[in-house]
């Protein structure tokens, strides 16, 4: 299990960011205490070429207080996926070992004790990667091709892939991919040397919505999907292996042009948040009256510019923002019985920030 500091009203996170023109370091180890705006970077990583997308796990072999961390490069030309070691104690961040991409524009990453799988944008496919027993990255295993477009010519001209997540059981992995329309489900068989992940389904999404990430209720079988390019989000059940759409709402409460980005649950399950950026640059927060039921809250400025990616943090207390474009994470704090959000005034200036969790 993840531990942070929220007792003494501080919190560990890491951050993702995009080095590319940016004054970035990499990965930053922050330590934050939202309640004062004090801050302290406890450590960065270096050497990866735009280190956007993060995921971490418990480390083996190690103290219960260390984690493995794993990263995308999303590189322009060519992808990658980068491991480290982190020590939850100092915050320090170790490289262990990188193995290229069979694809193109690394944007999403997730990991089990056995495998770490990406997606690939620019290229459209998944790579799943073997690990050793320590956690570093073994070989490439299996590449799965992602196939056709969709209606919008500017951004739809072939297969995206945009995320992979388990589901709770972590028997199964969803991938939304935005230049087609599809959501995917595979079987996920650790066991199974090359093939580890077995296609069973997939979902047609609104046409020229481009689905980009997914949050997944509580419950295992409700999945909220955000569509980039319309700001929809298609409420989609999955169970006996099928995936069925039950519903929709949207984050657009005026007109411009979206560009959804980031959806996720809070803690209890009870409330959804999404962002948006281009026009709107603001967060949305909907109460679950039902799993396919959702009721606009309200919605707020992030106070900056693309809210790319957010966190609310494990006790539900904070929810943080950033903003790749103006080069700051926003704290806001949030009412954990109505789901409203309130800013702080807190900011944690990173450049360019792209992905938050906390440990």
């Amino acid at each position: 299990m993840l531990t942070g500091c929220a007792t003494t009203g501080e919190y560990n996170i890491l951050v993702g960011t995009y080095t590319k023109n940016t004054g970035s370091e990499g990965i930053y180890s922050v330590k934050i205490h939202p309640a004062s705006g004090k801050y302290t970077v406890r450590s960065t990583a270096g050497g990866v070429d735009n280190p956007s997308f993060l995921t971490l796990l418990p480390a083996t072999g190690h103290t219960a207080a260390d984690f493995r961390l794993y990263s995308v490069g999303e590189g322009s030309d060519a992808g990658s996926v980068h491991a480290f070691r982190l020590a939850a104690s100092t915050g320090e961040l170790q490289p262990v070992n990188a193995l290229p991409a069979d694809g193109r524009g690394s944007c999403s990453v997730t990991a089990t004790d056995r495998h770490v799988i990406i997606a690939n944008y620019s290229s459209g496919n998944i790579n799943v990667f073997s690990l050793h027993a320590d956690g570093s990255l073994e070989k490439l295993v299996q590449n799965i091709q992602h196939q056709g477009g969709s209606v919008n010519a500017d951004r739809q001209k072939g297969p995206h892939a945009h995320q992979v997540i388990f589901d709770q059981s972590g028997n199964y992995l969803f991938s939304n991919n935005l230049g087609n329309d599809l959501l995917y489900v595979y079987r996920y068989d650790a066991e199974q040397e090359d093939t580890p992940l077995t296609p069973v389904d997939s979902l047609l999404m609104e046409r020229g919505g481009g689905p980009r990430h997914l949050a997944l209720h509580n419950d295992g079988m409700t999945l909220y999907v955000l569509q980039e390019l319309t700001g929809t989000i298609s409420i989609v059940h999955f169970e006996h292996e099928r995936l069925m759409l039950k519903g929709a709402s949207t984050v657009i409460t005026r007109p411009g042009q979206p560009g959804a980005a980031d959806i996720h649950l809070s803690p209890d399950g009870k409330f959804l948040y999404a962002t948006n950026r281009i026009d709107y640059n603001d967060i949305t927060a909907f109460e679950i009256e039902t799993p396919v039921t959702l009721r606009l809250v309200a919605q707020y400025s992030t106070q900056g510019i693309a809210p790319r990616n957010f966190m609310i943090t494990r006790d539900g207390a904070y929810l943080l923002v950033g903003n790749q474009q103006s080069n700051e994470i926003v704290v806001f704090e949030r009412n954990r019985k109505k789901g409203t959000l309130t800013d702080t005034g807190r900011r944690i200036p990173v450049p360019a920030p792209v992905c938050h969790l906390e440990y």
